[in-house]
């Protein structure tokens, strides 16, 4: 079902939500799938979840050999964006907390689930959804339903995907999706 959706949907915010879902449920398995994810999400802004989407592709070796040269280059160039995040982060993490609204703040939190550090993502995007002035709502809420299951807390992430529920204007199909993905969780 979201080989069929992802085929179908022409929008790369949406199809980048449907590789997150397909992403978290191991149910890519296709190189291209894990090649477009990481590229998605580069331009997003977000190579350290980009970098960590090929390094899982690399080390299960789902990539095909007509593909690694071009994906050691990508993963290469993801890894340099990713370092210089990195680096920046402190400096980051200052500039969200001083502004007013949440937009930033959801951000950083974006990227901190991309290195890993959950509790940082959930405390980040939990802030910027407080202040208001988000951008895409969905975005924050899908990331920080992630960021609680990572954190093995089920019944905040159900409560945070069920929100999806009030976005305006999230598409149908991906409002779906998110919330079939949301009756797994814990299980």
């Amino acid at each position: 079902m979201l080989r069929i959706e992802r085929q179908d949907e022409r929008d790369d915010r949406n199809t980048l939500m449907i590789y997150r879902i397909m992403y978290n449920t191991n149910s890519m398995n296709a190189d291209t799938d894990y090649i477009e994810m990481a590229q998605l999400l580069g331009d997003a802004a977000l190579p350290g979840e980009a970098q960590a989407v090929l390094e899982k592709a690399m080390s299960s070796g789902v990539i095909k050999d007509e593909h690694k040269e071009r994906t050691t280059r990508l993963l290469n160039s993801l890894k340099a964006r990713a370092d210089t995040d990195r680096k920046g982060l402190a400096s980051f993490d200052a500039e969200a907390a001083k502004n007013p609204g949440g937009e930033l703040a959801v951000k950083l939190g974006e990227v901190y689930y991309g290195f890993g550090d959950y509790q940082k993502s959930v405390d980040s995007i939990s802030a910027g959804l407080q202040k208001g002035q988000i951008k895409h709502l969905d975005e924050a809420y899908v990331y920080l339903g992630l960021a609680e299951v990572q954190l093995k807390n089920f019944a905040e992430a159900k409560r945070t995907f069920a929100n999806l529920r009030i976005v305006p204007n999230i598409s149908p199909r991906i409002l779906k999706l998110w919330s079939l993905y949301a009756e797994t969780v814990g299980r």
